[in-house]
């Protein structure tokens, strides 16, 4: 074999030699591996929101928990206590007015358990005011990790304050938030009227 030959052949070896290497040092990942790590990372970005539920408290006739508040009718001081020891709430909203209130020191008990309380009064639609809404939906978005318990008497201005939250806040579908709202107690028309109204309006900002 002349030098001419050799070095061809030195030349050609070489060049099938660097291939070979390439080939193998890109790891390959399979089809399967690939879809297993997506879906993974799809499943810990997505955050769990368990549907209402009625929850049993001892001097609250009727209550739900959602997204971790709770929702519902009057609560007497056994059901303050329960609601701070055992879900940990920290905020209280209460949507009754001074004359619904008079036979029962709240504000008092509320702050002796060490939560905050926040009195937000409405009665009728005519007195559910945008200032109403917005109050209301900054206690809850200041408590977006469940500490919070929001009652009227029996639960009816509660829903609608949570459909404009669950709605403007929440980015719940109209359909949705309303038949979750109904269940929590919302009914009375004007109510339904007055909130529809209110989240379009603050929709169209």
């Amino acid at each position: 074999m002349n030098i001419r030959t050799m070095s061809r052949f030195l030349l050609a070896l070489l060049t099938l030699s660097c291939f070979v290497l390439s080939s193998c040092s890109e790891p390959k990942v399979s089809k399967t591996e690939g879809q297993t790590s997506a879906k993974n990372t799809a499943t810990e970005e997505t955050e769990e929101i368990k549907p209402i539920e009625a929850v049993s408290l001892d001097g609250m006739k009727r209550v739900f928990l959602s997204r971790g508040v709770l929702l519902g009718s009057q609560p007497d001081e056994a059901a303050l206590k329960s609601a701070n020891k055992d879900y940990g709430v920290r905020a209280v909203i209460n949507l009754r007015t001074p004359p619904e209130m008079k036979s029962f020191a709240e504000e008092d008990i509320v702050k002796s358990l060490g939560m905050s309380y926040n009195h937000i009064p409405f009665g009728m639609a005519s007195s559910l005011t945008d200032e109403v809404f917005e109050q209301a939906r900054k206690v809850l978005r200041d408590n977006r990790d469940g500490k919070a318990l929001m009652h009227c008497a029996v639960g009816g201005r509660v829903g609608a304050i949570w459909y404009a939250y669950l709605t403007l806040d929440c980015g719940v579908e109209a359909d949705a938030a309303m038949a979750e709202s109904k269940i929590v107690g919302l009914g009375n028309p004007g109510h339904v009227a007055r909130v529809k109204e209110y989240v379009a309006a603050q929709s169209k900002k």
